[in-house]
């Protein structure tokens, strides 16, 4: 990466003899909300943005909460520096009411620009090279030739003359990296903006059952403050001039990507509907009970939900990994409905693919079946076309969508529609690639889940790699004090701050399936769209996967579940011909290595829920290039591209899972006793795709102490390795 490539704007200004490369964040577009332009503003002077924290009333009133801010940093929307530059914190907080809250600061949004809209297209951008310009070192490391190129067109000196120690150069070095900074630093607030603007937007005008406690907070506020004589509230004369705001008129500037339209619903047998009451007659005993057209359309969409179901997102080239779930979920039992939502075209050929897998007959059972047949219901597979047949609705949210965003949710952001979209009250989103070992409706009892109205399953406990950065942006977008004191807006608290995510790791989260009461979560579902959305957000995580609970947090909801245990690597124990210490001793850890994170039930400590990644060992067998593979597959296991091919496409067999300690760092010891928890050299390869896990790590050190950490090693019973190899059967559709 070359910063002259970058898709920054680079302007050279001049300063005496000395010519400072300067980097300015792109601006927006005329009609974006989030780029205040200098026409727009309507106080004289720019107030210090610390000012609001430092006001007593505010620091008294923090003072007093029952939650204490350890997140040591506090960024708010810019819309209170204008807010409490034309009143007193005082006034505000003592004569208004939440709903009138809730109106000055979305007049104050207007008066700031009356165009203003949370654009999906303002150009905000963040790419992934952008974490180096945060650090002084990095930056120049990084940028140390372009630097040296400018620096000597711009002072006319060969390039070989000039030296880092240089003070000139390393003055045009420091300057560069502060314009970069204050750039970097403007697309932060920017986005703090707009992810505060929502937040309002939320708590203010989408339908919840929390009218009475915002009532309540407010009478609490006032009697807390209680200062005597009550400072007066007067609108200004431009707050004077603006309609009063609802959720109608503000609902298509929020979210404008929305058509306000609903998606096209068609049942297997070929029936097609709009009205989401049609299609809970098929899928629900539950009475529908519609809003009237008076109500603004997210607030129509979240009263439709009704009822459980099982959610996935596809495109035609997932198509067959679908079919092998259904088929997995027939296998199951399951008898909740599934969804299947896209907004780009779903082939007629893979949809029938998919109606095939989940109507057709299916009563020849693999030979497998014959030992866990007693684990199952008399009736099991006997009924009319043998396993049990699934609901299928296929959900075209083209119509959901406005043309000109329907990009923004390619990929990962498909699943975000699919919550949305889908008509269930209480959901499970699955990959297309995960494989059940529990009937879904059990996910539905887990403990957390009843609890939170979510149950999140967490990723491999692999190594760091998210820098201070990104930690301090994602603290950066959660409510802050004033939104916590205006609008009763929760701060981030250390349920968060204590992830291993905000401790620096790179994944935290597993999103293959997820558990979801989305009218409980409504707010939060659409603070999900919009980390989607903006570039900062989007591209400082992989996919999907930690968006899920990150824009939780965004929004004030700390309340979710995630599983105890990290994910395990699943498979059998590695033998010792292909793993032992250098004199050939047997260690005393245990390695099974997989491509397959698989997820232990946190509330038994034992049961295999869900793994990724299919049933195959190698899910990528049949697009490898086994000549580019070899060179990764340790000569001792004398496999050739022929035999590792056969090995790859196996089922995979499930008899113990891994999951290592909790612990990032390298555990030295003198036993050769595996010093990290998770580690790529295994006898397999599949792409980079396999890794090993190990139920110890370090051992006896040079002085005699011992540092060993121990995970959990978990063999599975007879029972449980039988119920596995018959899922896996019926995955791979084997005899």
């Amino acid at each position: 990466m070359h910063l002259r490539r970058r898709s920054r704007l680079w302007l050279l200004i001049s300063l005496g003899t000395l010519l400072i490369l300067v980097v300015y964040a792109r601006r927006t577009n005329k009609d974006a909300y989030i780029q205040f332009s200098p026409e727009n503003s309507t106080n004289e002077g720019d107030q210090d943005r610390n000012d609001i924290l430092d006001d007593p009333l505010v620091q008294y009133l923090q003072q007093k909460s029952s939650i204490k801010d350890d997140r040591g940093i506090d960024a708010h929307s810019s819309v209170y520096d204008q807010i409490f530059q034309s009143h007193r914190i005082g006034s505000v907080l003592l004569n208004l009411d939440f709903h009138e809250r809730c109106e000055l600061y979305f007049k104050n949004l207007q008066i700031r620009n009356p165009e203003w809209k949370l654009d999906p297209d303002a150009e905000i951008p963040y790419q992934d090279g952008d974490r180096l310009l945060y650090n002084y070192e990095a930056f120049k490391e990084e940028a140390i030739n372009d630097l040296i190129s400018e620096f000597s067109r711009a002072n006319e000196i060969p390039k070989h003359e000039i030296s880092e120690e240089l003070p000139q150069f390393e003055q045009f070095v420091r300057f560069q990296f502060n314009a970069n900074w204050n750039g970097l630093m403007n697309i932060e607030q920017r986005v703090t903006d707009y992810i505060s603007t929502l937040r309002v937007f939320n708590k203010c005008y989408l339908p919840s059952d929390k009218q009475q406690s915002q009532r309540k907070f407010i009478r609490k506020q006032k009697k807390l403050i209680n200062l005597g004589s009550i400072p007066s509230f007067q609108q200004n004369e431009q707050e004077a001039t603006i309609e009063e705001t609802n959720c109608q008129k503000l609902e298509a500037r929020v979210y404008p990507w929305l058509s306000r339209q609903y998606p096209t619903y068609t049942r297997w047998s070929g029936e097609s509907f709009t009205d989401p009451e049609k299609v809970h007659s098929y899928l629900t005993s539950e009475k529908y009970n519609p809003l009237g057209q008076e109500s603004c359309f997210l607030a129509q969409l979240k009263h439709s939900y009704l009822g459980k179901g099982l959610v996935a997102t596809i495109s035609d080239k997932h198509v067959d990994d679908m079919v092998r779930l259904i088929h997995n979920l027939r296998a199951l039992n399951n008898k909740l409905p599934i969804q299947i939502v896209y907004y780009e075209s779903l082939s007629q050929e893979s949809k029938q693919k998919i109606i095939q897998a989940a109507q057709s007959t299916f009563t020849n059972l693999p030979k497998s079946f014959d030992k866990v047949a007693k684990y199952f219901p008399s009736d099991y597979g006997k009924q009319e076309g043998g396993l049990q047949k699934q609901e299928i609705w296929f959900v075209n949210a083209d119509t959901a969508l406005v043309d000109k965003y329907k990009n923004k949710f390619k990929g990962f952001g498909n699943k975000f529609l699919a919550l949305l979209f889908s008509t269930f009250k209480e959901t499970i989103l699955l990959d297309a690639d995960a494989v059940l070992f529990q009937p879904p409706e059990s996910f539905f009892k887990l403990k957390g889940y009843k609890k939170t109205g979510t149950y999140f399953f967490k990723d491999r406990g692999a190594g760091p790699g998210r820098p201070l950065s990104d930690r301090k942006f994602f603290k950066k977008l959660s409510p802050s004090i004033i939104d916590s004191l205006m609008f009763d807006i929760p701060i981030m608290t250390n349920k968060t701050l204590n992830s291993r995510f905000f401790h620096g790791f790179e994944h935290n989260m597993e999103a293959g399936l997820v558990v979801m009461d989305k009218y409980k979560h409504f707010d939060s579902m659409l603070m999900m769209h919009q980390f989607q959305i903006l570039e900062p957000t989007r591209n400082r995580v992989y996919g999907d996967k930690e968006i899920f609970w990150l824009a939780m947090s965004a929004n004030g909801v700390e309340d979710y579940t995630l599983n105890k245990y990290f994910a395990a690597a699943v498979g059998e124990v590695t033998d010792t011909q292909y793993w032992s210490k250098p004199d050939g001793s047997k260690p005393k850890a245990i390695q099974v290595c997989s491509s397959h994170p698989g997820h232990i039930n946190g509330e038994d400590g034992k049961t295999l829920l869900w793994i990724n990644s299919g049933m195959e060992v190698c899910k990528y067998h049949s697009v490898l290039d086994y000549d580019a593979e070899m060179p990764y597959i340790k000569d001792e296991y004398h496999f050739s591209p022929e035999s590792l091919r056969e090995i790859y496409k196996s089922p995979l067999v499930i008899d113990s899972a891994v999951i290592p300690p909790e612990y990032a760092e390298r555990r030295t010891n003198i036993e050769n006793e595996p010093e990290f928890t998770w580690d790529p050299e295994g006898p397999y390869y599949c792409s980079g795709c396999i890794w090993c896990a190990y139920s110890q790590i370090g051992g006896l050190q040079a002085d005699g102490s011992d540092n060993t950490l121990k995970g959990r090693f978990i063999k599975f019973d007879k029972k449980q390795r039988d119920l596995f190899k018959y899922y896996g059967d019926i995955w791979t559709g084997s005899d």
